[in-house]
């Protein structure tokens, strides 16, 4: 099986409260929550979530991204 062939779909999200943070000219973080959006409408696997983006020729790249399970806060 090829690696794109055992991924799951995954659920629709929802993201909320977004911050961004400059760290240093070109690179940022960027902190926000998410839940995954069930069939019912109910939201599960709440996460905390941090990224680093970089600034190369004109196009932001992550490198870097960390999720952290969170109580519900919705």
């Amino acid at each position: 099986m090829g690696f794109l062939a055992g991924l799951k779909e995954a659920p629709p999200a929802l993201s909320d409260d977004f911050a961004l943070q400059t760290l240093a000219p070109g690179v940022v973080l960027l902190n926000y929550r998410s839940a995954d959006v069930q069939p019912d409408g109910s939201l599960s696997r709440h996460t905390l979530r941090a990224s680093v983006w970089v600034e190369e020729e004109g196009r932001w790249q992550i490198r870097y991204h960390q999720g952290t399970p969170a109580a519900e806060p919705w």
